[in-house]
């Protein structure tokens, strides 16, 4: 669910279990939930929701499991002759890229939502984005796996599908960690990364180039005044955050080739380059190679730097 929040604390996901599991895990989202047969315009600007594509079980709204759609009558009426899940489906596919999550190659769902597509694009709807699906299988049955479903126009990212499943769940984990909104996804590179000592060739170091990506990329609104998010990494990242210019960075001029050769006592630091500079400060203010590099400068940081120690 972490995944498929969208930046307003809504959700934008679509399942085709009937049970309350979702519902279990975070009941608010039952005022953001929508259920078959009557489902939303999946576009960007309009749909925010937890959709139910084959219904939910609802004991009060629909005692006699009308809405549900289980049998082979219900999929066609759903999908063949009132095609509500099928129109459904095509404007889905139309707008957002869609990742498949815990169905097999030949769950009747997969069947009916590709073939589905497939006749759409008969009918003359052409513009579709590329799905996905998280796959799991034998390592010996990857090759056979693959061309299974890119038969059916789907990419599958292939898993070992050893111990339960055990490396989706990680997987997904990991992936809703970095893909929390604000400082949190940072945080967490930083902590996981930057703790290692970078290894040279920097460009091949693998947590290198995650550390340095992230930093670049960081919002300067999301970290003004934000000095904490630099979680103690190492002394012997200098010259690798000087190499990239990240000790360097202005406030103005983004547009500014970032180099080593700017000179270090600017008055209006960008927020990554001030958090790096009291990093240096309250981590490594009695490190040799921090006072070597800082007296090789000639320079020395912003007042404000030092005003808060």
């Amino acid at each position: 669910m972490q995944l498929a929040k969208t930046k307003q604390q809504n959700y934008r996901l679509v399942t085709t279990n009937v049970d309350h599991g979702f519902l279990l895990a975070a009941p608010t989202t039952r005022a953001i939930s929508d259920a078959a047969p009557k489902l939303p315009v999946p576009k960007p600007h309009k749909w925010q929701s937890i959709v139910y594509l084959h219904g939910i079980i609802d004991e009060e709204a629909d005692p006699n499991s009308e809405h549900l759609v289980f049998t082979s009558g219900d999929f066609g009426s759903a999908y063949l002759t009132e095609r509500w899940a099928s129109r459904f489906v095509t404007e889905l596919f139309r707008h957002f890229t869609v990742l498949f999550v815990g169905y097999s190659i030949n769950d009747p769902v997969m069947r009916y939502i590709t073939d589905a597509i497939a006749a759409d694009k008969r009918r003359g709807y052409t513009h579709f984005i590329q799905p996905y699906s998280l796959v799991g299988a034998k390592q010996d049955q990857f090759e056979i796996a693959s061309l299974d479903w890119e038969a059916k126009g789907v990419i599958p990212l292939l898993y070992s599908d050893e111990n339960d499943h055990i490396f989706l769940h990680k997987t997904l984990k990991v992936w809703s960690e970095y893909c929390r909104d604000g400082l949190d996804s940072i945080e967490h590179i930083i902590k996981v990364h930057a703790s290692k000592k970078p290894l040279p060739p920097y460009d091949s170091d693998e947590s290198v180039l995650l550390v340095i990506d992230s930093l670049k990329k960081e919002d300067e609104k999301k970290l003004r005044g934000q000095k904490n998010f630099i979680l103690s990494p190492k002394i012997e990242w200098l010259p690798v955050l000087e190499k990239e210019g990240l000790l360097a960075m202005p406030s103005t001029n983004k547009n500014q080739s970032l180099s080593h050769h700017i000179a270090y006592d600017l008055m209006q630091p960008h927020p990554v380059t001030f958090t790096l500079w009291h990093w240096l400060v309250d981590h490594h203010l009695e490190s040799i190679e921090f006072v070597e590099w800082v007296i090789s400068k000639k320079r020395q940081f912003t007042p404000s730097v030092y005003s808060s120690h």
